[in-house]
């Protein structure tokens, strides 16, 4: 025992001595920092002052100012000018929400074109319903307002100095209507026959009407394109409707061309939009080509000729509502 005391005591010892060692040569470390002494150089060509009618310029004169405060353009909602990059990207190109009564406007900034920039609208608008911006606070200058328009009227140029692309949006696909025809009757399927009478279930599609074959139907489809490279309407390519006994497993769909019909299906106070539309893509079903009392989903594939991929809508990714509105239930009677 005694003489593990001694043993246990000199590691200690060669521990502390170590210890003390390591210290001695820390405290003795009189290395002189290098950049003492070094004053830092002051370039003569410094831009302490950006141009007002820049991008840069207009955001730190005016917009940082007056609108990116609390409980306004602070990125609680758009356009959010906390940044010059997010006043860059949600300004040039962006849609707006609200407009005005004669919807004259469609882009919070349209680059070169200052009156159809609701940007610009939104600063100098003496209209109260609208109001101008910045709200409950003393308008901007007539200094202010001029770099803004000139920055808008130049293209409304990106910090690095160039302008973005004219957006080219995918085709829409913003609802259908379905009629069938008996004698000298027409049925709208899609607005009185749902289940429960809910938009989002599918229409029903009859195979027999008062005991005989039904073979007759037709789905048109509201599909527009949109953005200033709009593709009209009449133009737009491949057009055709996948139908399916699976909600998302269309790999083995059958698939029916669409026809363009110049004259279209004019559909008063049309359910989804709340005003008349014109359908102008129909497709023809014969309710015999299907299995009574199934479900059949069907999808629209369009091109506008700019997209590298047809779209394809609804599609895996849309919501489940979507998807059963796109859908009809055949039934046997």
């Amino acid at each position: 025992m005694e003489n593990t005391k001694i043993i246990f005591g000199g590691y200690i010892t060669i521990f502390l001595i170590l210890i003390s060692i390591g210290c001695k040569k820390e405290i003795e470390n009189t290395q002189k920092n290098p950049f003492e002494g070094l004053k830092p150089f002051i370039p003569t060509n410094l831009v302490d002052k950006p141009d007002s009618s820049s991008l840069v310029g207009i955001h730190q004169y005016t917009l940082k100012r007056t609108c990116a405060l609390s409980g306004c353009h602070d990125g609680t909602f758009e356009p959010d000018f906390r940044t010059i990059q997010s006043t860059y990207s949600t300004l040039v190109y962006q849609p707006i929400i609200k407009n005005n009564p004669e919807a004259t406007f469609k882009y919070r900034v349209k680059p070169y074109d200052p009156n159809k920039s609701w940007l610009v609208e939104k600063i100098t608008t003496n209209d109260p319903i609208i109001s101008r911006m910045p709200v409950n606070l003393p308008p901007l200058s007539n200094s202010e307002i001029s770099a803004i328009k000139k920055w808008v009227d130049d293209g409304a140029k990106d910090f690095t100095g160039k302008n973005t692309e004219i957006p080219n949006n995918e085709p829409k696909y913003e609802g259908i209507c379905a009629f069938a025809k008996y004698l000298t009757y027409e049925v709208r399927l899609d607005d009185t026959l749902r289940f429960d009478k809910l938009i989002t279930n599918p229409f029903v599609l009859p195979r027999k009407v008062n005991g005989a074959e039904f073979t007759d139907a037709e789905i048109w489809f509201l599909i527009s394109d949109e953005g200033e490279n709009l593709t009209p309407t009449e133009k737009l390519q491949i057009n055709e409707v996948l139908i399916s006994e699976k909600v998302d497993d269309f790999s083995n769909s059958k698939i029916v061309k669409a026809q363009y019909i110049s004259e279209g299906k004019k559909i008063e106070r049309f359910s989804l939009t709340g005003k008349s539309e014109t359908f102008y893509w129909r497709v023809k079903i014969n309710p015999q080509e299907y299995k009574p009392n199934t479900i059949y989903y069907f999808r629209y594939r369009v091109s506008d000729g700019v997209q590298p991929k047809p779209t394809i809508i609804p599609n895996e990714n849309s919501p489940i509502q979507f998807k059963t509105y796109s859908s009809f239930y055949v039934l046997e009677r």
